[in-house]
């Protein structure tokens, strides 16, 4: 059936961009034990680059490139290891719930 197979390739689409969005919180992870308590500017380049490799590996979502794009943009400013880490956090959160909501609709 159309319908079947329409929904089908709609959950492995969303089932995609969850599991990219998950390898990108599990790079954030791994950089926030790597952090130092007021970043410089190379470490917040290497974070960003990193997971821009990961987005990368998911060449056709626009979703996931905007995001990065909108954490490049964000952490421009001298900010705390916590003030990154939440930022980087709240923006994956929004993220995740925009590719929800758009997978309802």
């Amino acid at each position: 059936d159309a319908f079947e197979s329409m929904e089908s390739n709609l959950r492995e689409e969303l089932t995609s961009r969850l599991q990219c969005l998950k390898q990108i919180e599990d790079n954030v992870e791994r950089f926030a034990s790597q952090l130092a308590e007021i970043p410089d500017q190379d470490q917040i380049k290497n974070m960003l680059g990193d997971l821009e490799d990961v987005g990368l590996q998911h060449a056709e979502d626009d979703t996931v490139h905007g995001i990065i794009e909108n954490m490049k943009n964000e952490l421009k400013e001298k900010m705390t290891k916590e003030q990154v880490l939440g930022l980087v956090r709240q923006i994956l959160r929004g993220a995740k719930d925009l590719i929800t909501r758009n997978a309802t609709n």
